[in-house]
């Protein structure tokens, strides 16, 4: 597993987890939050090898918010925080 800052262009990427955490959001306002409100933020990821993404921690000018795949996320948000926050 790979923990990274991701580029603004790469942000997208997050998409399909954002959607997944907050699936009660409705398509319009999360096109609308990830090209007007999330331009801002500073994402960090957890990845395989493969691109996949487990955990992904935004800042956007406070404190840190972190979401995670359902299911999947034993030891990861600890190492995260460890590596991102500390």
């Amino acid at each position: 597993m790979e923990v990274r800052k991701l580029k603004l262009d790469e942000h997208i990427k997050t998409k399909p987890l954002y959607r997944e955490v907050f699936s009660t959001d409705s398509q319009g306002f999360v096109d609308y939050y990830y090209t007007e409100k999330g331009k801002d933020n500073q994402i960090y990821v957890m990845e395989d090898g493969e691109n996949n993404l487990y955990v992904f921690v935004k800042f956007n000018g406070g404190l840190p918010t972190c979401y995670a795949v359902p299911n999947s996320t034993d030891g990861y948000i600890e190492y995260v925080e460890k590596t991102i926050l500390m």
